[in-house]
């Protein structure tokens, strides 16, 4: 099925969009200041562009935003209650472990190899854009892995690869002064 906008598109000449991409630019250079002062924190023009396309339902097709010819004040009225916080979760804690829960197998990047010579860091994050696989969750950037801190289970992306053992991930509340009981699983990773 075609939607409103793919046939707005295909009826529309080529040479337009050029125009209604510029526009879209500009509207979103305007807005992204104006979100910054009600929002009373940096608003990236980035920011305002993915909060776009999530509010009109265009994540996977971002190319059809220009079609829908939103000025600045269209923008700032649709998204002055976004939760823009959402892109950029705040950081609980950064933990070094002197026992590593990386499963033997998993690749970890070369720059891990050279900047440490023991443990891990492990980065947790509370309301993440993503709470899988708990919120909050920790992230190894190094090992492309995140870590369940209610199950201790281990993903790449959303498949399990691991679990580290109740001890470590003791230690790794401990470490963050994090609660056990405020951390939620997600029902994906149950």
């Amino acid at each position: 099925m075609i939607s409103r906008d793919h046939w707005f598109c295909l009826s529309m000449s080529i040479e337009e969009m050029p125009f209604l991409i510029e526009k879209l630019i500009e509207a979103i250079g305007e807005a992204h200041r104006r979100l910054s002062t009600t929002h009373g924190r940096p608003v990236s023009f980035d920011d305002v562009q993915f909060a776009l396309e999530e509010v009109f339902g265009v994540v996977d097709q971002p190319g059809l935003l220009p079609l829908r010819r939103l000025t600045a004040d269209q923008i700032v009225e649709q998204l002055t209650a976004f939760p823009f916080s959402k892109f950029h979760p705040e950081v609980v804690a950064v933990v070094e472990l002197e026992e590593s829960i990386i499963p033997a197998d998993t690749p970890i990047s070369l720059r891990e190899k050279i900047v440490k010579s023991g443990g891990e860091l492990w980065e947790i994050h509370k309301n993440d854009a993503d709470p899988f696989p708990s919120n909050p969750h920790a992230h190894s950037y190094d090992a492309g892995l995140s870590l369940n801190l209610k199950t201790g289970r281990l993903y790449d992306k959303r498949k399990l690869v691991g679990k580290a053992k109740k001890k470590q991930v003791r230690d790794i509340l401990g470490k963050a002064k994090i609660d056990l009981s405020l951390v939620t699983s997600h029902p994906d990773s149950e």
